[in-house]
């Protein structure tokens, strides 16, 4: 018989089916959302008692998406325990049926003890498989296959139905907790409410470019709309006055800001305006333009929104140029540290003064441009303490951005306080770990505008070098911070870590060394007790007394100066090591503190800062009195004794009060200092402590020093007297502070008073040249600002080098007992780090309180972007705390620099990118690439998939719908195609809208239908093993089918049964085509019994839908070779195992029906069957044979493809007679279905008589037209 194709391939029919649709999906995101509360609750539960919640068992809703990817497994594990190898495997190790089995991603197969109980997970017998036995290779086979399904579904595969929650986390793909810090992490994440859009979304939805939606608007769309307001209103920019009329009549700016949402919907949604809204949509011809269409008025007052921001034509062709709306530059150098709301003021003072708009309308104007660009000016409640381009801001920022991605204008019905908490919490997938580096990208950039690190003329270079400019000076500010943290929390460096050094060197026995076993051998060293002192090797060598060999172990069998031979020729004193190890670590731990010093200045208002950059600066100290009356007799003094005693004076004595240098320095505080600034002929005071590292300005205290002429004061730094020579003392005043937080460091709070004295420490004279900066960042830059940090550390450092040696010093047992003395010398032990006051604050979960602390807590870096909740554990200081924030900041900036780079297309310039109804890096950023794009859309549909639940109405809106999955492309337009879930309506299909359940845009005339992969539903692919193994356990079951079928062909093929049959697949049932049918299957049960798993190709990316592939050549060869293998020829079978599985799936693992796909690609090989046509899958076992009977009956008007009718009427005349006549004959699914069914005669046969039945029916019933309607058999070998 003539060859029809050399390529054939078994498609998936291309029909909507139950399992296709769109309300089977929103169910099964409802059932991941229960799934998830399972999980919420495991983790409150086991954590409350201390307990691992990881190894917590839940039960998994039988539709959520980890249940659909555990089903294949559990029922290949099933399945393989009925096996002789399993069984006698049980056997073996006395485990019986009642046991629990658990086959794991590393093939381990494990039993769990009889009356198994999730609280019991943990005890878990391991079984050792011989699996190289001989006897056990098919059972090698089906372990590896279920280890592969177990990796694919977290870890685990279990015979009961209960899972631990760290496979369910593995199987989201989210990252597993290993600390409590980031465990409270993912509870935030998981219990975090779900976000949804106002029902007009950001209002720009229509005119963002083409995504995975049709809803976008093309220049055509575009124009059409403007003529449509043209005839409206009668000339351009009149159509929001026209709508407003009489809705805000003696509104004030206040209330149409603090109401725009609602004024907005009032004004599009009256009568008259839906009328409007009617002609736009005629206009375009969209859903809802012609007869029998109803549209969502959602739909229609989007329609008119945008119809509204088409009229405004000027600020649409400039609202996004480099970084500006309207020609408004948000992001402006000038704009640092301004309210939002300021900002937002400004803004609309500019449509005022630029675009000539009523006052009444630039509020709404303003509102409508903010929400698709910049939507975190409309947050209702954002305090005014949120400044922009502070760290506060880069938190909030993040929220706002997360929550529109997930929903666009979200975050205009969002409280500051969700936006806050969403911005803080830390990716907990790798793609959200993405995501989060995208939307990093965007933030550096507009936090390196405002603080003027790069130019608005550095937008127009090529992105990378913008974008690299950028990260640069964020991430030296970043980097900084890190480094002072981190050596703030970092212990010195001390004698007893040097000594040890040196010793592991000379003594490398670390068990020893430290142990207290050597005595002193001459004279009696004695403890407190008057016990024989024992020391360590350390200890002696901490003193350099090990050197001197007058210690050593008790009644030595073996002298420690024996045992280690090279001791004493390698052992220097460790003193000169720990003295260069202390001044480079004191000298960075200096610089540590200078930087919170700036950071505190730094952080003041813009006007404080200027003070401090251009001023004369006087420090001042703060400390109690120290008075001390004289007492002594007012005698005179022998001269001798005056000249031994200086103190003593042959003057008179009087009672009056005294003090003296001495007294004064050691009560003078520590913990803060005053600053007086001399600028413009202007004084201000501020009060820096350095042990909270907080600044403040305070003119009660800059008066009372003016008043008291206590500038003229004479200086610390100058005295060069006696320090214990008694003197007048110094006034004390009643100061507007407390004398204690200076002292004692206690904590600083306003409004207090206490009495002490004030005195000038010194000064630093006005720079030589004046500096100006406007942000926070750029003054933390200052030098002098730099001058003035270093010279506080200098000269009144809360501790000293000399505290922070002896403290590192330490003191041995020997050297204590040396003195005679129990007193240690006074060390300061704890060494208390600046920021402690934003300690409470930070570690606050209370928003305010966050949002008060203190900016120098951390510069603006983007710390508390990415701020880890938690490290191994937490951190004493908020220093140290701050200083895992940045550095964390500083690696994820150094991994979005990466993203970014390889998302970023560097051939288009600095376009906008609009997606999911935000510009994540629009306002003239930069456009992702289709591998950023692609990075961006997964991880922004796996954010909105893991937050966002269903709402029943959804469900049941979309329930009825004649739906189906689908691509498209809009016309004209390059790229990628996009997917999405398309409305039949009539003859028609429309987009599902998924935010309101309805079809929406235009008609979808280049709409591609399509099967939706199941297991592209949780974004995982089934292993190629799992089908390996129900492959080849299929090709047994089809060759039984064909010698089934074959047999009752050759002995029954008179019976009326078998008539009926070869009329309803084959459309004859003469002897002739029986024959003919005989023949073909004699060859292929012939071929069959050659075929083995080696003969296949497994292939895991599909072919446009494709189950399997027969290459007709290569089956030639191979047949033509007396079926040899060889290494090309023999590999003639392709299975695309991502379909395969799925459909094996839909069929509930039918084997049999795999067989029935082999069977169908085998007639390609044996007898070159053609795919005329096949019959549609249905879910189960069950096909639709409606098109293999209409091929059957009326081949000329089935519906054969055009091509391959075209060559079969070329091939027609060589064919037989009866061929000829009915290509059914030559149709390779009919002869799959006709050998299921003649097999079934034979295994099943009521079920056989109830398909051939409901074939005679519609034959009957039908006449001599096509047949109509489904005519459903069930194939399944598993009833």
């Amino acid at each position: 018989m003539p060859q029809v194709t050399c390529h054939t391939v078994k498609k998936l029919q291309q029909t909507t089916i139950d399992a296709d649709h769109i309300a089977i999906e929103l169910n099964r995101q409802s059932a991941d959302h229960v799934d998830k509360a399972a999980v919420i609750e495991a983790i409150q539960t086991y954590s409350k008692f201390g307990m691992n919640y990881l190894k917590a068992y839940i039960s998994c809703h039988p539709e959520s998406s980890f249940s659909l990817a555990y089903e294949p497994a559990q029922s290949m594990l099933a399945e393989t325990m009925q096996t002789r190898a399993f069984i006698e495997l049980r056997h073996r190790y006395d485990v019986d049926s009642r046991h629990v089995f658990a086959v794991y991603d590393d093939g381990l197969l494990c039993a769990l003890i009889p009356n198994w109980h999730p609280d019991e997970g943990n005890s878990e017998l391991e079984i050792d498989l011989n699996l190289d036995a001989e006897e056990f290779s098919d059972f090698k086979n089906d372990m590896y296959a279920i280890a592969g399904l177990a990796a694919m579904t977290g870890g685990a595969v279990y015979s009961n139905n209960y899972v631990k929650v760290e496979q369910w986390l593995k199987f989201h793909d989210y990252y597993v907790p290993s600390n409590e810090a980031e465990t409270l992490n993912l509870f935030k994440f998981l219990s975090m409410a779900p976000i949804e859009s106002p029902p007009l979304g950001n209002y720009w939805e229509l005119l963002s470019p083409p995504g995975p939606q049709p809803f976008s608007l093309t220049d055509a769309n575009k124009a059409n709309i403007r003529e449509v307001t043209l005839d409206l209103v009668n000339g351009p920019n009149r159509l929001l006055q026209t709508l407003s009329r009489g809705l805000l009549h003696s509104k004030s700016a206040d209330y149409i800001r603090n109401n725009a949402d609602a004024l907005l919907q009032k004004m599009v949604s009256s009568e008259a305006a839906r009328q409007w809204s009617q002609e736009y949509l005629d206009a375009l011809g969209w859903y809802g333009a012609h007869e029998g269409e109803s549209v969502d008025v959602v739909h229609l007052d989007q329609l008119l929104l945008t119809a509204l921001l088409l009229d405004q034509t000027t600020l649409i062709d400039t609202h996004l140029a480099e970084k500006h709306i309207a020609g408004y530059n948000l992001y402006s150098p000038d704009n640092v540290e301004k309210s939002l709301q300021r900002v937002r003021i400004e803004l609309e003072y500019h449509l005022v003064a630029t675009h000539q708009y009523p006052d009444t309308l630039a509020p709404l104007i303003a509102h409508l441009l903010l929400a698709g660009n910049a939507p975190e000016f409309l947050v209702k409640d954002a305090p005014s303490s949120l400044l922009l381009g502070t760290e506060q801001w880069v938190d909030f920022r993040q929220g706002v951005c997360l929550a529109e991605l997930n929903a666009a204008g979200s975050s205009r019905v969002m409280t500051f306080p969700q936006l806050q908490i969403l911005g803080q919490i830390q990716p907990v997938t790798p793609s959200q770990e993405s995501i989060h580096g995208l939307i990093a990208s965007e933030i550096i950039m507009d936090w390196a505008l405002l603080h003027g690190a790069i130019d608005q003329k550095d937008l127009g270079a090529p992105e990378k070098t913008a974008f690299a400019t950028a990260l640069k000076a964020f991430r030296r500010n970043a980097d900084l911070l890190a480094e002072a943290a981190q050596t703030l929390a970092s212990p010195m460096p001390t004698r007893r870590e040097a000594a040890l050094k040196m010793l592991q060197h000379a003594a490398p026995a670390p068990d020893f060394l430290q142990k207290e076993v050597l005595y002193l051998k001459k004279g009696r060293g004695e403890d407190f007790f008057n016990e024989p002192l024992a020391m360590s090797m350390l200890d002696l060598h901490m003193s350099n007394d090990l050197g001197t060999q007058e210690w050593d172990v008790r009644k030595p069998q073996i002298s420690v100066y024996q045992r280690f031979p090279k001791l004493l020729s390698n052992l220097a004193s460790p003193h000169g090591v720990f003295d260069i190890e202390f001044k480079r670590a004191h000298k960075q731990h200096e610089n540590a503190v200078a930087t919170t010093l700036k950071l505190a200045m730094a952080a003041l208002p813009q006007h404080d800062r200027n003070n401090f950059q251009r001023g004369k600066i006087n420090v001042f100290t703060i400390r109690p009195s120290v008075v001390k009356q004289d007492k002594r007799p007012n005698l005179p003094v022998h001269p001798i004794l005056a000249m031994l005693h200086p103190d003593f004076s042959i003057l008179p004595r009087h009672p009056d009060p005294v003090e003296n240098q001495r007294d004064k320095d050691a009560a003078t505080g520590r913990y803060g200092v005053l600053l007086g600034v001399e600028v413009d002929n202007q004084f201000y005071c501020y009060e820096l402590f350095t042990l909270y590292g907080e600044c403040r300005k305070n003119q009660e205290l800059a008066k009372l020093i003016i008043d008291n002429n206590l500038l003229n004061m004479p200086s610390r730094l100058a005295f060069t007297g006696n320090l214990t020579t008694y003197t007048a003392p110094t006034t004390l005043y009643e100061l507007p502070l407390n004398v204690e937080s200076y002292t004692h460091g206690v904590q600083p709070e306003s409004g207090k008073h206490s009495k002490g004295v004030i005195e000038r420490l010194g000064s630093i004279a006005a720079p030589s040249v004046t500096e100006h900066y406007a942000s926070s960042y750029q003054s933390f830059y200052s030098p002098h600002i730099q001058t003035i940090a270093d010279f506080v550390v200098k000269h009144r450092p809360f501790v000293t080098g000399q505290e922070l040696h002896a403290d590192a010093w330490g003191q041995t047992k020997w050297e204590e007992a040396i003195q005679k003395s129990d007193d240690r010398l006074a060390t300061l032990v704890n060494i208390i780090v600046p920021f402690k006051a934003c300690i409470a604050d930070l570690s606050s979960d209370d928003a305010d309180r966050k949002l008060d602390a203190t900016s120098s807590c951390s510069l603006e870096v983007v710390g508390s972007l990415f701020m880890v909740v938690g490290a191994a554990a937490k951190l004493a200081s908020i220093a140290a705390k701050s200083a895992s924030a940045a550095a964390k900041a500083a690696n994820l900036a150094r991994a979005a620099s990466a993203l970014v780079i390889s998302a970023v297309n560097p051939l288009d310039g600095v376009p906008e990118l609009i997606t999911g109804g935000f510009k994540l890096l629009g306002k003239g950023a930069w456009r992702l690439s289709k591998a950023g794009q692609e990075l961006l859309d997964s991880g922004t549909d796996q954010l909105r998939r893991l937050i966002n639940n269903p709402t029943r109405e959804l469900i049941e809106a979309t329930r009825h719908m004649d739906m189906s999955r689908g691509t498209w492309k809009a016309m004209g337009q390059s790229g990628e195609t996009s997917a999405l879930w398309a409305v039949r309506n009539v003859d028609d299909w429309y987009a599902l809208n998924l935010r309101t359940g309805k079809p929406w845009g235009p008609r979808l005339t280049a709409l591609q239908r399509s099967k939706m992969a199941l297991s592209r539903v949780w974004l995982k692919l089934m292993p190629d093993s799992f089908a390996f193994s129900y492959v080849r356990k299929s090709l047994p079951i089809a060759q039984q089918k064909i010698d089934t079928a074959l047999a009752q062909l050759l002995t029954q093929s008179d019976h009326v049964e078998i008539r009926s049959l070869l009329k309803s697949i084959f459309g004859d049932d003469s002897t002739v085509a029986a024959t003919l049918v005989s023949d073909v299957l004699t060859k292929m049960r012939k071929d069959m019994s050659h075929v083995s798993i080696k003969n296949i190709h497994f292939e895991k990316i599909p072919n446009e839908g494709a189950l399997a592939e027969m290459y007709i050549d290569r089956f030639a060869k191979w047949k033509a070779g007396n079926y040899q293998s060889d290494a090309f020829n023999s590999k003639f079978m392709t299975i695309y195992t991502a379909e395969m599985s799925d459909y094996f799936q839909t069929t509930k693992f039918d084997r049999g029906r795999i067989a029935d796909g082999i069977v169908h690609e085998m007639s390609h090989g044996s007898q070159h069957t053609a795919d005329l046509m096949y019959a549609g899958l249905r879910t189960a076992g069950e096909v639709d044979v409606n098109p293999l009977m209409n091929l059957a009956a009326h081949p000329w008007n089935s519906g054969i493809p055009q091509a391959e009718l075209d060559h079969f009427m070329k091939i027609k005349a060589s064919l037989p007679g009866v061929v000829s006549r009915h290509p059914a004959l030559l149709n390779a699914d009919s002869y799959a279905v006709a050998v299921s069914l003649l097999n079934q005669r034979s295994t099943n046969p009521p079920l056989f008589i109830k398909n051939l039945l409901a074939m005679e029916l519609m034959r009957a019933g039908a006449g001599t037209g096509l047949f109509k309607g489904s005519v459903i058999v069930d194939l399944s070998t598993l009833a």
